[in-house]
């Protein structure tokens, strides 16, 4: 809808100058509406999430930090911003815990890894610069400088635009997090815990995954039109 409002603002902005408009109406043009509540969050099936992740090569540090990163958005959930603000000592690998500060509802939360996260962020530890503090993710040369949440999307952005060229409107790390929630969603998970689990401070937040059902709601009315 915004192209389109462009587009309209520089073609009735041409009929002005030619003399065809006595004035230039496209200054006029409302901007489209868009509500929230509007959306749907665009996600993958976990079965290509699960693809793609076994799809990224881990044979270099680069690769092994890729790795790590694209799992803590996947498996975790986590925001762009929560990835990059991730501190060594927030990692319980023996435990298979993490602490994630700062989330955006104001919130601090240890969650449980997962398997796979597990795995990754052992992986990576291993081959990342030394040092027993700071930033979880930085560069593989020895300035240790931190990834930025920028950073982290631009990674997840670049690497889902090359695997599903075309699918996704929007390929970001927020494509993962929203898989993470519908794979959720999927196996029975109740909303409230879903939102503990994203760091939602509103429920209504959460309520937006529940409109990812569409299919699975479209055939039990098809099936219910069977019986009619």
């Amino acid at each position: 809808l915004y192209g389109v409002r462009a587009a309209m603002r520089a073609f009735l902005r041409y009929l002005y100058i030619q003399g065809e408009l006595e004035w230039d109406f496209g200054g006029d043009l409302a901007r489209p509406s868009r509500f929230s509540a509007d959306q749907r969050p665009k996600y993958l099936p976990w079965s290509e999430v699960e693809a793609f992740l076994s799809g990224v090569d881990r044979a270099s540090p680069v690769g092994k930090r890729a790795y790590a990163v694209l799992t803590l958005l996947a498996c975790q959930g986590l925001r762009a911003g929560e990835v990059a603000k991730l501190r060594l000592e927030d990692l319980d690998l023996e435990a298979g815990s993490i602490f994630v500060r700062e989330r955006k509802n104001g919130q601090s939360a240890r969650l449980p890894m997962s398997a796979r996260a597990k795995e990754a962020l052992e992986d990576y530890v291993q081959v990342r610069p030394a040092s027993e503090r700071g930033p979880v993710f930085v560069t593989v040369d020895t300035s240790l400088k931190p990834m930025s949440a920028v950073g982290v999307g631009r990674l997840a952005g670049s690497r889902l635009r090359r695997r599903f060229p075309g699918r996704i409107e929007s390929c970001g790390s927020h494509v993962l997090r929203h898989s993470f929630a519908k794979c959720l969603l999927d196996r029975g998970a109740r909303l409230t815990d879903l939102g503990l689990m994203l760091g939602h401070r509103h429920l209504r937040s959460t309520l937006m995954y529940a409109r990812i059902a569409t299919e699975e709601l479209r055939e039990v009315a098809d099936n219910y039109a069977r019986l009619l």
